[in-house]
C-alpha cells in the first residue's frame, strides 16, 4: 500500500464510497489496517463513544452508517456524511456536572476534511464543496420557521449546495438509529427513514428555488454600475457594504428587490451610515 500512488488510492477509495454499501468496505479495510495508512483521521474514530448514541456504537460506526444512508448519486455528500463528525475526537469537552459537548466540532470537521481531500488530491472544487457541507451540517432552521429564515437559510448556504445539505442532514440523522454495516442482510442501498420536520424544509426549499427570489447579491435588480452612476457611491469596499445591506433587506422583503427601491434605500444608506464614518476618519 505504502508504495500505490494517491491518485490510485483515492480512485479504489471512489469505488468504494460509490458501492451500494460503503461500511462494507470500509470496515474490512480497518480491519485489515489498510485504512490507517491513507484515513488515519477515521480509524482514530473507532471506540471514540457519543451518549447520543446507541449502546455498544461508537463514532467510527455512526460516521460508516451515515455514508451508507447518503445518496448514492452525489460523491461529494458521501464524503462528507463519512466525515462530517470526525472533528468530535479533537473537540470533546466535558463540564464539571458531566455533560459532553463538542464545541464547533463542525468547523474542526471541515478543516480536517479539507486536509484529507488535498492528501487524496481531489480537486480544489470538490474539496470546497465537502468543506461546505460539513461546516454548515449543524444549522438548525426547521420546516416550520418563517419564511425570512428559509430564506436567509438558503442564501447562507447557496442554491447548487443547499439540497445536497439537506441530503447530509438526513444521513446525519439516519446514521443515529439505521442499521450498520454489521447487521445488514444484503447488498441494497439503503434508504433514509422520513424525517418529518426534514421533508418540510425540504419541500419550502423546493418552492423557494422555483420562485427565483433574490438569495445573492447578483440576484438583485441592480449592481455596482447601476449604484456608482445614478447614487453617485464610489466603487470601494463601500459599494460591497450597501450590496450586503440591499441583499438583506431583500431577503426580510422580497417585494423590494426593484431598481427604484433598492436605489433610494442605497442612497439614504450610504448618506446616513457610511459618508458619517468616513468624514470621521
Amino acid at each position: 500500500m505504502k508504495q500505490v500512488s494517491v491518485e490510485r488510492i483515492r480512485d479504489e477509495f471512489n469505488k468504494i464510497l460509490f458501492s451500494p454499501r460503503p461500511s462494507r468496505g470500509l470496515a474490512i479495510a480497518d480491519d485489515l489496517g489498510v485504512l490507517q495508512l491513507f484515513l488515519p483521521e477515521l480509524h482514530s474514530c473507532r471506540g471514540f463513544s457519543q451518549d447520543s448514541m446507541p449502546e455498544n456504537r461508537d463514532l467510527f460506526d455512526h460516521l460508516l452508517c451515515c455514508c451508507d444512508y447518503a445518496p448514492l448519486h452525489s460523491l461529494e455528500v458521501r464524503l462528507a456524511a463519512l466525515l462530517h463528525d470526525i472533528g468530535k475526537t479533537e473537540t470533546r469537552s466535558e463540564s464539571a456536572d458531566g455533560e459532553i459537548s463538542y464545541p464547533a466540532h463542525e468547523k474542526h470537521s471541515a478543516q480536517m476534511a479539507s486536509e484529507i481531500c488535498n492528501r487524496l488530491k481531489y480537486p480544489r472544487a470538490f474539496e470546497k464543496k465537502v468543506h461546505h457541507l460539513i461546516m454548515h451540517h449543524m444549522f438548525q432552521v426547521r420546516g416550520k420557521d418563517s419564511d425570512k429564515a428559509v430564506r436567509r437559510f438558503v442564501s447562507r448556504v447557496g442554491r447548487d449546495d443547499i439540497l445536497d445539505l439537506l441530503d447530509l442532514k438526513n444521513s446525519d440523522i439516519a446514521g443515529k438509529t439505521g442499521p450498520f454495516h454489521d447487521q445488514q442482510q444484503n447488498g441494497n442501498p439503503l434508504q433514509a427513514p422520513v424525517i418529518p420536520w426534514l421533508n418540510e424544509l425540504r419541500d419550502r426549499v423546493g418552492r423557494l428555488l422555483q420562485q427565483q427570489s433574490a438569495l445573492t447579491i447578483g440576484d438583485l435588480d441592480i449592481n455596482g454600475n447601476i449604484l456608482h452612476e445614478d447614487a453617485g457611491i464610489p466603487k470601494s469596499r463601500e459599494m460591497k457594504k450597501v450590496l450586503l445591506f440591499l441583499l438583506e433587506a431583500v431577503l426580510d422583503d422580497p417585494s423590494m428587490n426593484s431598481r427604484k427601491k433598492l436605489l433610494t434605500l442605497a442612497s439614504n444608506y450610504y448618506r446616513e451610515r457610511i459618508l458619517p464614518l468616513k468624514e470621521d476618519t
